[in-house]
């Protein structure tokens, strides 16, 4: 008798509606976990530009990183120079990002790594540049500052 219980319409549909049920509470919890991260990834952006945009104001400012470097090799001045102007150009990227982020709307996640890839690239060469001009401009001999 249970077996044909079981197969009755009603308990047919009971199970498929409680497995929609289930299907449903998954969703809302996938989306609640998707907003949570976004959420995250929004603040650590967020840190990570305040960070950045401190950083560069420090080494940008007078007397600062680029101008002992110049100061101390004046030959330096144009690489310095084009190095300053990426500082402006990765914290449009930040903000770029930050901003696609925060959209209502479906979060291009490939798009933003692969930008944010190729930001960690820049900034990690771009650091690297600057060592490179500080072993430059205070290691290098080139005769007196006359």
């Amino acid at each position: 008798m249970s077996d044909s219980a079981s197969n009755q319409p009603e308990t047919i549909y009971d199970e498929e509606h409680r497995q929609l049920r289930d299907s449903v509470d998954r969703l809302r919890r996938g989306v609640d976990e998707a907003h949570q991260r976004a959420l995250a990834a929004i603040e650590a952006f967020e840190r990570f530009h305040t960070s950045l945009k401190n950083h560069f104001a420090a080494e940008e400012g007078d007397g600062a990183f680029f101008d002992e470097i110049v100061s101390q090799a004046p030959r330096l001045s144009g690489r310095a120079d084009k190095l300053r102007a990426e500082h402006d150009a990765m914290l449009k990227l930040i903000d770029e990002l930050e901003d696609d982020l925060k959209l209502e709307e479906f979060v291009p996640w490939a798009s933003i790594d692969a930008q944010l890839s190729n930001l960690a690239e820049t900034l990690f060469r771009h650091e690297a540049e600057e060592r490179e001009l500080v072993q430059i401009a205070f290691t290098e001999d080139v005769g007196n500052k006359d």
